[in-house]
């Protein structure tokens, strides 16, 4: 009898405001609470890193919220137990190219998988693969094209393109027992269980 793989994916993480003072403080237990078992208990967890780990002070020019964290912020999702970061969203080029490589360098730093973004449109849609328990899993990470999505040879996010996705999905099928398409999306800051703010309570 075959053993059940487990796999836990979360939305979006950016420890900014109050929870970036208990990043810095390594508090993984105050910042993941109830969710912190869960984390560690899966086989593969993953969770869509939503800003760019770096230092540099050059965003770019764009409509809505610039973000950044400290590489510290992947340390504390390696401490916790995540294997894995999505990286195809509409931050992850908040600042720039250098932005980026920073980040995909501090994931090689913390020993932490990373997919969704890399130096040029091949590597952005490069397929994550991990065999649990005897079954093969492929990962796929997309973002709107909003801010950041590459099309070429530029440092960016994985874009929703139809076609291309078709293709990358089909490639995976060759080799993978089960395919996951995590798609980054939606209105900032917005519930769409209540049609509100995200910061109100549902």
């Amino acid at each position: 009898m075959n053993e059940e793989a487990s796999i836990l994916i979360t939305g979006d993480y950016c420890p900014i405001n109050r929870i970036e003072e208990l990043s810095d403080k390594n508090q993984v237990e105050l910042i993941f609470n109830d969710l912190l078992p869960f984390i560690q208990k899966a086989d593969l967890s993953i969770t869509n890193f939503e800003s760019p780990a770096t230092q540099t002070n050059k965003p770019i020019a764009k409509y809505g919220p610039v973000l950044k964290v400290q590489s510290s912020a992947l340390k504390i999702l390696k401490s916790a137990g995540f294997d894995l970061v999505t990286l195809a969203n509409n931050h992850i080029l908040d600042y720039g190219e250098e932005g980026l490589k920073n980040t995909i360098d501090s994931c090689a730093v913390y020993s932490i998988e990373y997919t969704g973004a890399g130096n040029n449109n091949l590597e952005a849609r490069r397929i994550f693969y991990k065999l649990i328990k005897g079954v093969k899993i492929a990962i796929l990470n997309i973002a709107e094209n909003e801010f950041g999505t590459t099309a070429n040879d530029s440092y960016g996010a994985a874009p929703l393109d139809p076609i291309q996705n078709y293709y990358d999905i089909q490639k995976a099928k060759q080799s993978a027992d089960y395919i996951f398409v995590i798609i980054h999306g939606g209105h900032e800051m917005y519930c769409r269980c209540c049609n509100r703010p995200s910061y109100s309570l549902c």
